[in-house]
């Protein structure tokens, strides 16, 4: 699994452009001046946007669909929302909010699209192999295990919420962005031995959680 930018005040993109004073100011003048929203995002969005490819990743049926940009537009709005309210401590906990919400949007676009009712339920389109130009042709699913396979991963990502805060911060610096235990360790500040007993709390109460199918994902991606 390759390791994405440390999340830490002092990593290279993150501290000389979005520390937690230029966080604080950012959210205090967008709640008097709403054009500075579009400054705050401008700050993140190129961290966001690897984030938001890779939990794309994990809905192939979903990314034939739409783009990480689109996932990553609608999770923006939702935390611009909060963030008229809700003020992170640091930007540690900033990154964990936009998680929180890159994780409900491709929760529920998953569930809108391949739902009963959704359009990609019985037809995804693709690229076609055979048209130079990248036209879209259509894909009709056989109705067996698609469906399914995309309600196991909205499933997952859905229950890494019901973990406890301790356990969510790890299990999704470890999942979500590629980090080892010494870089976590670091970020938290605390030891490699407090970062591995998160992890282990964490899978242990997603196995008592998760159907059989979400843990053979789990299995695949650990």
């Amino acid at each position: 699994m390759r390791a994405e930018p440390d999340m830490s005040e002092s990593a290279p993109g993150n501290s000389g452009e979005f520390n937690t004073r230029q966080m604080h100011a950012y959210i205090e003048g967008m709640r008097e001046d709403p054009t500075v929203r579009d400054e705050l995002y401008k700050a993140v969005e190129s961290r966001l946007m690897r984030l938001s490819r890779r939990m794309l990743r994990d809905f192939p049926r979903l990314m034939a669909m739409t783009e990480a940009e689109d996932i990553l537009q609608g999770a923006a709005m939702r935390l611009l929302r909060s963030l008229e309210t809700i003020t992170p401590v640091a930007t540690r906990e900033f990154f964990r909010l936009a998680t929180v919400h890159l994780r409900r949007e491709l929760i529920d676009l998953t569930r809108k699209n391949f739902g009963p009712l959704g359009q990609g339920r019985h037809e995804v389109p693709l690229l076609s192999g055979a048209d130079s130009d990248g036209d879209l042709a259509p894909l009709v699913s056989d109705g067996s295990g698609s469906h399914q396979e995309l309600e196991h991963w909205a499933e997952f990502h859905e229950k890494i919420g019901e973990l406890t805060v301790q356990e969510r911060e790890v299990f999704s610096l470890v999942y979500y962005h590629g980090m080892k235990q010494d870089q976590i360790a670091g970020i938290l500040g605390v030891d490699e031995r407090t970062v591995r007993r998160y992890w282990s709390s964490a899978i242990s109460r997603l196995k008592s959680i998760l159907s059989p199918e979400c843990l053979a994902k789990l299995t695949q991606s650990a």
